[in-house]
């Protein structure tokens, strides 16, 4: 059977093309305002932000500008790194599902892996804060941005609390937090606070990323789940850290390309900066994407080897992990 694969990227890179209706602009603005010059008779120095109708970035809200999605990267780009990475990385999830050691692991584990009442309720207050938020602001989109890293991890904290599942399964959920605690740990440097604009939003913001920085310790001091093998050789025991590695980022990967990606053209937003690169990043060319590849695999073994670490450390001073 012959797969047409310029077939599948010409097809792909239409649907995202129709699903941004003709609105966009080839580059995202300035962070800025242009200089004004005069330039006609109808427009002084007014940067355009969306076409059809036309949207002047000075008429979006406070750090609207820096949220307009754009065509930095031609729809064709957009879909042969989308089948590219897709693929890639859904071979990947393959390869390390066949591994034996991943059997093994997932077969042993056998202990009460659901977070206690508090911690559950906790999570929930937060999502549902979470939502208010998003819902009654006054920035047009806001509910789209649930999509970002650590919104997605209060809704992965919560369908652990309370989706009934079988333990491999949550567990493997917390598995994936290990990886994802370094994108948390990022937003104290890079936090961008200027499209909160509703009461004591900014103080939520913060707060609840540092409630979100306990979680995966929690996990590991409670012991809801162990992240290292235990008893394996130094081969073995760093086969099945890369494995979890790997995983985190195929998913990671997966979803921002599949899913959030053809978002953006819905909602016009530069989600996750999957529509261009972030302002002020090492990476500002066309292959800003496939290079932030690297720099996340780089984040999650930083999360990982924490984990790894304070684990160490709790076995080693209570002997019961």
């Amino acid at each position: 059977m012959k797969i047409d694969l310029m077939g599948i990227v010409h097809g792909i890179a239409a649907f995202l093309e129709s699903l941004a209706n003709d609105r966009l602009m080839a580059n995202p603005p300035t962070n800025v305002e242009t200089e004004k010059t005069y330039l006609s008779l109808m427009m002084e120095g007014r940067d355009v932000c969306y076409n059809n109708p036309t949207v002047y970035c000075e008429d979006l809200p406070l750090g609207g500008r820096g949220n307009v999605a754009s065509w930095f990267l031609s729809p064709r780009r957009h879909a042969v790194e989308l089948v590219i990475v897709v693929s890639v990385w859904s071979l990947v999830l393959f390869l390390v599902s066949l591994l034996p050691k991943a059997r093994s692991f997932t077969k042993r584990r056998g202990k009460d892996t659901k977070p206690t009442a508090i911690v559950s309720f906790t999570a929930l207050a937060n999502v549902l804060i979470l939502v208010a938020y998003k819902w009654f602001s006054s920035t047009v989109g806001q509910m789209y941005y649930i999509v970002m890293p650590c919104n997605m991890q209060w809704f992965m904290h919560l369908t652990i609390a309370f989706l009934p599942m079988p333990t491999r399964f949550r567990d493997a959920m917390m598995q994936l937090m290990m990886c994802y605690q370094a994108l948390v740990w990022t937003v104290f440097f890079t936090g961008d606070t200027r499209g909160l604009n509703l009461p004591l939003e900014v103080t939520w913001f913060w707060l609840n990323h540092a409630i979100l920085v306990l979680y995966p310790f929690y996990y590991i001091a409670s012991s809801k789940t162990n992240v290292m093998l235990g008893g394996a050789s130094f081969v073995g025991e760093l086969t099945y850290q890369c494995m979890m590695i790997l995983k985190a980022c195929a998913i990671f990967a997966i979803f921002y390309f599949a899913i959030v990606t053809p978002l953006c053209f819905v909602s016009l937003l530069n989600l996750n900066y999957m529509t261009s690169p972030c302002p002020g990043t090492p990476f500002q060319t066309e292959n800003y994407r496939i290079q932030s590849q690297g720099l996340f695999v780089v984040f999650f073994s930083i999360g990982r080897i924490v984990a790894v670490l304070f684990e160490v450390v709790l076995r080693r001073r209570y002997k019961t992990l």
